[in-house]
């Protein structure tokens, strides 16, 4: 396993696990099939050192944390929906790997209440969520989820996969170097054919 540091422009100090490289996030068609088979080959991550604590990322994607939930990275990915059926993810983690004595960082959000002069700019805040960061967990607790819209006519579904989770209780970040599972899509009762 390779452990790297380096220091950007900014002071901020950058650490990391492995070689990061942008994730790659495979779709396979199931023959005979509407379901998609998922594959995702992870190298490692940066730990991006900040003054609430680390901000972890994957090269060349953003976070995608809910505000103060831990702010891990998620692969997003669209993909096109089916009338009438609901998608459904399933995802196994392989090779974990835990990193201890790790403070890692709330998500960024937006306070709701707006300080006197600020003319309404409102600067992106770290507050942690208590729910998530006073319970033993790993967050995201899930590997992967879905979600599904309709843009115009068009029904797409979001997958979202999280190969890295964070227990803020015992400061243990868990990246898997490898993610596999199925889409699958499940007819919704009472619908009709698609």
């Amino acid at each position: 396993m390779l452990l790297f540091l380096a220091v950007s422009c900014t002071g901020m100090v950058a650490a990391g696990l492995g070689d990061p490289q942008p994730a790659v996030l495979t779709l396979i068609p199931i023959p005979e099939s509407p379901n998609l088979k998922i594959s995702i080959a992870f190298s490692g991550f940066e730990i991006i050192e900040g003054a609430c604590g680390a901000s972890l990322r994957i090269p060349g994607q953003a976070s995608t944390a809910t505000p103060g939930a831990p702010d891990v990275p998620g692969i997003p990915k669209l993909v096109p929906g089916i009338k009438g059926m609901r998608a459904v993810l399933t995802l196994h983690g392989f090779d974990p790997t835990n990193v201890l004595d790790v403070i890692v960082a709330p998500a960024k959000g937006y306070t709701r209440e707006v300080p006197e002069g600020s003319g309404r700019v409102l600067p992106p805040q770290r507050q942690p969520d208590p729910g998530i960061y006073r319970t033993a967990e790993f967050w995201p607790s899930e590997l992967g989820r879905v979600d599904e819209a309709w843009i115009g006519t068009q029904k797409v579904v979001r997958v979202e996969c999280f190969p890295v989770q964070y227990n803020p209780v015992l400061k243990t970040i868990r990246f898997y170097r490898r993610l596999e599972g199925v889409l699958r899509f499940e007819r919704i009762e009472n619908s009709p054919s698609p």
